[in-house]
């Protein structure tokens, strides 16, 4: 891989949020000391400045000021508009008000002049929205920022990176930013609903209208016969990109969720699921069932909570329910607020195929001494010990971070800690702890190791303690996406 293909992978790392595997990219190929590439010089600024958006205290002040110098050294080699304008909002940050000001009237200076590097129109009118909101010329900010829409108006990500930093600069200014809601982009929809419905056509009828309303940029959800299948359908009439997620194998789920209720389910799902922009199994026992379905409903709402994260915008959730019961939003609690659509449909009078209950686990691998009688007294089962290696489980992950959490100092060495979330079969458990084996070793006493499934659970049950994904490991299983969350300092 080139160097300008390592820069671009870098570049999309830091934009997914994935900061501190970005930072790592950037380290191992000789970057961190390009101190005469003005190009490598504003790439260093971003991912420090990023780095020390996620730092608090001291820490913060010392990367926002490596940050700012970077991007100030950038600013010297070349003349544009990029390095200058973030040196400005960092400095604002430092609460180094007036170099801000000075630093946001020498972008202006130079965007009036026109002389200065090549840029697209949406990023030379969004960088006169943030250096007019520097020096307060609010209302130049607004008309900038509307002229900034209205050039790439479906720049979606380019649209977030730009709210991201205006409500960085109102809040230290300590303005309103309820003026950017305007300019967010389109939310992040997560659809479920009934298996059987009685009445397809009336149904597609009636979310039509809601999902023009809706406008979804992204939708994640399964796809089984009844309303998941006519959502999907819908949304692709509507070039919504679709992402599904499964809670078994493709071959089982389509057994057990499609093709049992006649061969035109079947094919519909097929096409779909070709069609789909990703699809993601769930890992447990290769069986459907309510424990399965449960989470991987969790998991598809995380990932859409967290799309509508990175875009600035908000998540939709669309359900269809025959209003018999009232599903909560991701199983076990509503911590994470969205918006909520709930249609009522009638069931048919086909058969449902029963499915078992199963359990959800949080599944725990322990390397390293801990005090696992303070783990039992926060809700551990424990399965098995030996060689200092623990194997554990929580009936809930949020629950097992925090128990970690509690006994877990980042002084300790060599403990480590991974974390899966999956269905379990109590009676045909095997190896259900297979993924956290696998994460184990990815651990130290810095970071406990979580599965993307266990980041999901907890995007939507506590969003303070949200881990930070680090990147895949390729396995017998297939690539494993692996998050990691920072031990805190005691």
């Amino acid at each position: 891989m080139v160097i300008a293909d390592k820069i671009n992978r870098i570049r999309r790392l830091a934009r997914a949020g994935e900061t501190e595997r970005a930072w790592t990219l950037f380290g191992q190929i000789g970057l961190k000391d390009s101190d005469q590439q003005p190009e490598l010089l504003s790439l260093k600024g971003r991912l420090i400045k990023d780095r020390a958006l996620k730092s608090v205290g001291e820490d913060r002040i010392a990367l926002l000021e490596q940050a700012r110098d970077a991007y100030l050294d950038a600013a010297a080699l070349r003349r544009a508009t990029y390095p200058l304008i973030n040196a400005a909002t960092i400095a604002l940050l430092m609460g180094r008000k007036e170099q801000a000001k000075q630093l946001a009237r020498d972008t202006l200076d130079m965007l009036d002049s026109g002389d200065h590097e090549a840029e697209t129109p949406y990023w030379l009118r969004a960088t006169r929205a943030e250096a007019a909101l520097l020096v307060g010329q609010s209302d130049a900010a607004r008309l900038a920022m509307s002229s900034a829409m209205e050039s790439a108006p479906q720049a979606w990500e380019d649209h977030a990176s730009t709210l991201r930093h205006l409500r960085l600069v109102l809040q230290c200014l300590g303005q309103s930013a309820t003026w950017l809601d305007s300019h967010r982009p389109p939310p992040t929809l997560h659809f479920s609903g009934l298996i059987a419905i009685a009445d397809e056509r009336a149904l597609a009828e009636e979310i039509g209208p809601i999902l023009d309303e809706i406008s979804p940029v992204g939708a994640y959800g399964a796809l089984a016969a009844g309303a998941d299948i006519v959502i999907a359908e819908l949304l692709v009439q509507r070039d919504v990109a679709l992402h599904v997620i499964l809670p078994a194998q493709v071959a089982t789920f389509k057994r057990t969720s499609v093709s049992c209720f006649g061969a035109r389910w079947e094919s519909r799902f097929e096409v779909l699921l070709d069609g789909a922009d990703s699809v993601e199994i769930v890992r447990g026992p290769d069986s459907v069932s309510r424990a399965s379905v449960m989470i991987a409903d969790q998991v598809a709402m995380g990932l859409a909570v967290e799309n509508a994260a990175l875009l600035e915008s908000y998540p939709i959730a669309l359900r269809v329910t025959d209003g018999s019961t009232r599903q909560r939003l991701n199983g076990d609690s509503g911590a994470h607020d969205i918006i909520v659509h709930d249609v009522p449909a009638v069931r048919s009078a086909d058969p449902i195929p029963a499915i078992p209950e199963f359990e959800r686990r949080a599944l725990v691998v322990l390397g390293g001494e801990w005090d696992i009688a303070a783990l039992i007294s926060a809700g551990a089962h424990v399965d098995e010990r030996a060689d200092h290696r623990t194997l554990l489980w929580f009936e809930r992950p949020v629950t097992a971070v925090q128990a970690l959490l509690a006994d877990a100092s980042p002084g300790d060495s060599p403990r480590v800690a991974a974390i899966d979330y999956r269905a379990v079969d109590p009676l045909q458990c095997g190896d259900c702890y297979e993924v956290a084996r696998i994460l184990a070793p990815l651990g130290n006493a810095r970071n406990l190791v979580v599965s993307q499934v266990v980041a999901m659970a907890l995007r939507l049950e506590a969003p303070d303690m949200c881990p930070e994904k680090m990147g895949h490991v390729a396995t017998p299983l297939g690539d494993l996406t692996f998050h990691a969350i920072a031990v805190p300092a005691k």
